[in-house]
């Protein structure tokens, strides 16, 4: 019978409760940017009101401005210098990506390459705890295997000496019954005589 620690049990289930799995931090992470691109559409399209401007997103300005206008991190002037220029705009739109973008398809863009790198390190962690796992289970197999062999040569090798005792004794037993068997008749022969 094993003594426990008062309150162990209701420790460990606070415990698995409080700890949080990577899936659950994935997911956590995805619903705050699902509520943050709902709150951005409602504001885009008027239907809340920022008069106290919370939010810091100026939709009157960002219809005309550059990604690198005065703004948080930005410079005070767009790159290349050349103001409202069409060709800069023209070429901030197509810039690499082989066609129009816009800045929300960029970022929409970086969101799905965001949630297909977070999707893949959610199933590296799972695969290495899958791994990791298999091989807890492997070692301890391989030292019952250990055990259980142990203990299979040790009965082995206490009913091969049980059985080296028991052939001895009955050796043994049989030596002396003949024996006896050759005095009895040594001695029957010797009173014949």
């Amino acid at each position: 019978m094993q003594r426990r620690n008062t309150g162990v049990e209701e420790r460990d289930r606070r415990d698995r409760l409080e700890v949080k799995t990577t899936a659950d931090r994935v997911g956590e992470c995805y619903a705050a940017l699902e509520r943050k691109a709902q709150l951005y559409e409602k504001l885009a399209r008027g239907e809340l009101d920022d008069d106290a401007e919370q939010y810091e997103v100026d939709f009157l300005r960002k219809g005309t401005a550059g990604p690198e206008e005065d703004g948080p991190g930005g410079t005070g002037r767009r790159a290349g210098g050349g103001g409202g220029d069409p060709v800069d705009t023209m070429l901030q739109a197509v810039s690499g990506t082989g066609g129009m973008m816009s800045a929300d398809m960029a970022r929409e863009r970086e969101r799905r390459d965001w949630e297909r790198e977070q999707e893949r390190i959610l199933a590296d962690e799972e695969a290495e705890a899958r791994r990791r796992k298999q091989k807890e289970a492997l070692l301890y197999l391989g030292e019952q295997t250990r055990e259980e062999r142990q203990r299979a040569e040790a009965v082995k090798s206490r009913k091969e000496e049980a059985v080296r005792s028991k052939r001895e004794e009955l050796k043994a037993k049989f030596l002396k019954d003949q024996v006896a068997k050759r005095l009895a008749s040594a001695a029957g022969g010797a009173k014949k005589s």
